[in-house]
């Protein structure tokens, strides 16, 4: 009789869990903090350009930097797994792929590969752009990374915060 129940309450949807809400995505103000638990990161500004050192767009794109100040928390390097991917441009025109083309150190232009903890650094995320697309006013610059779910445990990877840029232009 139990199992006749169950069966019962199962099949109409009785057991299901509801998923747990999506955290909502903060806006931030240009140099806020936006606290990823790993890392903190603030998004310093936004420019429009030809090229930067060795990194050269198809012909006839242009690059769109975003400088992005994070600092690694931790006794090593080994949290910055994920910096590659917590910019992106959500809805701006005439991105050729949504993820940046290249993430860069401003200080020397190599490519990211490990950030030094408690130290922080700005970041380059260089956007590629169709060549007939204009340079806009500003862009919405999605800053993603993980959200405290248990306890001091970081998980659930995606956007915590938004924020408006004023681009720069010069091409």
């Amino acid at each position: 009789m139990v199992l006749a129940a169950l069966a019962i309450v199962a099949l109409a949807g009785g057991l299901r869990h509801t998923p747990a809400a999506a955290a909502a995505t903060t806006t931030a103000a240009v140099s806020d903090t936006v606290d990823s638990g790993l890392w903190t990161a603030a998004v310093t500004e936004a420019t429009a350009v030809r090229t930067i050192d060795a990194y050269v767009p198809q012909p006839g794109a242009w690059l769109l930097s975003v400088v992005i100040r994070i600092q690694v928390r931790g006794p090593d390097g080994g949290t910055a797994a994920d910096l590659d991917r917590i910019a992106s441009l959500p809805g701006q025109p005439g991105l050729t792929a949504p993820a940046p083309r290249w993430v860069v150190l401003r200080r020397d232009a190599s490519e990211l590969a490990e950030l030094n903890p408690n130290l922080p650094e700005e970041v380059e995320y260089l956007f590629e752009v169709d060549g007939g697309t204009p340079v806009p006013a500003r862009v919405i610059v999605q800053v993603s990374g993980y959200r405290t779910t248990r306890g001091h445990q970081w998980s659930d990877f995606g956007p915590l915060a938004r924020v408006v840029v004023p681009v720069r232009n010069a091409r």
